[in-house]
């Protein structure tokens, strides 16, 4: 679990944010996420959300990403050929630097440090989705600490 301190507009891309992330105490890192469409900065600041930590960092028109936040998505009801509901998956009453474990899977954690670092296509070929509102993995919940990682708008659809 990592928070967001700070999101501004990439100013090489209209998709694209920049967001500076708290993820323990008095150490930041930096992500790029494709969220611009779907979001205000502000509506990102302050809040905590899921970090995929293992990603060997990427380069993102010139901005260094040292990860990637996990969000919800689905096709928009009515919506145009391609266009998708998006949402941030919050924890914001989770402390900050919290592994995700698989429940009932205590040693199955998700992105630990320990874990060697992944390409994105390792990835995207994880099974993550949301299933009525819950974050899985194949057929197990996520959780951060106690809490269950829910979604409240895009209650089934593919996580990302």
């Amino acid at each position: 679990v990592a928070k967001i301190v700070d999101a501004k507009q990439h100013p090489g891309a209209d998709k694209l944010f920049i967001e500076q992330l708290e993820i323990a105490e008095g150490v930041n890192t930096q992500i790029v996420s494709g969220l611009a469409l779907h979001y205000k900065p502000e509506e990102l600041i302050g809040h905590h959300i899921i970090l995929a930590a293992n990603l060997k960092p990427a380069k993102l028109r010139g901005e260094v990403s040292n990860g990637m936040l996990l969000a919800a998505s689905r096709p928009k009801k009515g919506g145009a050929e391609g266009e998708q509901d998006v949402e941030v998956i919050f924890a914001d009453r989770v402390p900050v630097g919290t592994p995700v474990t698989l429940d009932g899977d205590p040693a199955g954690v998700v992105g630990s440090p320990l874990k060697p670092q992944i390409t994105i296509d390792t990835f995207f070929a994880t099974p993550l989705k949301c299933e009525d509102g819950l974050v899985v993995c194949g057929t197990k919940t996520l959780r951060a600490g106690t809490a269950l990682l829910e979604t409240l708008k895009v209650l089934n659809g593919e996580v990302g």
